[in-house]
């Protein structure tokens, strides 16, 4: 038997997936390839300061606006 998740646990780790997702796009910082999900700390993404664009990456808004 697996361990049972509540739905705030299961919706923390659709949103920590979506944020995860939107950083490698905007930064294509290949870094989080590797980890589980579990494993990322969100916390090391909330300075949008530090998202840096990739030079290839196009966006109709500011990195701030996502």
């Amino acid at each position: 038997m697996g361990v049972v998740r509540s739905n705030t646990d299961r919706l923390f780790s659709i949103v920590k997936g979506v944020l995860v997702f939107v950083y490698e796009f905007i930064t294509r910082d290949p870094i989080l390839a590797s980890y589980n999900l579990h494993m990322v700390d969100e916390k090391d993404f909330e300075d949008l300061a530090k998202w840096t664009k990739h030079p290839d990456v196009e966006l109709d808004h500011d990195v701030e606006d996502f």
